[in-house]
């Protein structure tokens, strides 16, 4: 489905019953990296997967922004009238997912993100060097926002009023103390180190996350 927000055209999917949940997948991905996970949550969830511009089947445009990005979520989600929905956001979404709590503390019910990070050198060292020099190589838009942005403040965190819960793999790319800090910043936050599993394996096409999720949402 289509759906414009400001002047721009979404892609998302819409399915299953009960309480709305937002997923947002990451950098020079789309949707479909959620449809085992999604699958599996819809008879608990309405589950909103939504391409982000410039991902999949969503419009192209000049603006890479994690905060453009971030606003056209929340246009999204006032579009649709959804009311204090969940989110769930990986990576890159997790970001968006930390914006948005950010600049819109009442908008969501709960919040829970996945390998996401406040700067760039939340990333482990060995991989702010693979992708400075692929971006010496491609001039990519998707690495340079990586290599830039964000820029999220420990007070911006503060500011934080929704539940969060702050997920990463034992072998994450973001490092491990940058993960803590997320949360530790966040009054209201739970982390979760996912055991012998990296930045992508747990999420992207699997239900690993399935109970974690239903048991945080619906707690």
């Amino acid at each position: 489905m289509k759906l414009f927000v400001g002047s721009i055209e979404l892609n998302f999917e819409k399915k299953g019953l009960g309480k709305p949940l937002i997923m947002i997948h990451g950098n020079g991905e789309d949707l479909h990296i959620f449809d085992e996970l999604s699958e599996s949550l819809k008879e608990d969830f309405t589950i909103y997967s939504i391409d982000m511009r410039n991902h999949g089947k969503s419009k192209m445009t000049d603006d890479f922004d994690y905060s453009v990005m971030a606003y056209d979520i929340y246009l999204f989600i006032q579009k649709l009238k959804i009311e204090k929905p969940l989110f769930f956001g990986f990576s890159d979404g997790g970001i968006i997912g930390l914006l948005l709590a950010i600049a819109f503390p009442d908008l969501f019910d709960k919040v829970a993100i996945a390998g996401a990070n406040m700067n760039p050198e939340g990333l482990k060292l060995n991989i702010l060097k693979t992708l400075h020099e692929e971006y010496e190589k491609t001039n990519s838009p998707y690495l340079k926002m990586m290599l830039e942005q964000p820029n999220i403040k420990n007070r911006d965190l503060s500011k934080i009023k929704t539940p969060v819960l702050v997920l990463a793999g034992e072998f994450d790319l973001i490092r491990p103390t940058h993960t803590s800090r997320i949360a530790r910043h966040i009054k209201n936050s739970t982390v979760k180190i996912i055991p012998k599993r990296n930045h992508y394996d747990y999420i992207e096409h699997s239900t690993e996350l399935k109970t974690i999720l239903i048991d945080y949402f619906l707690d």
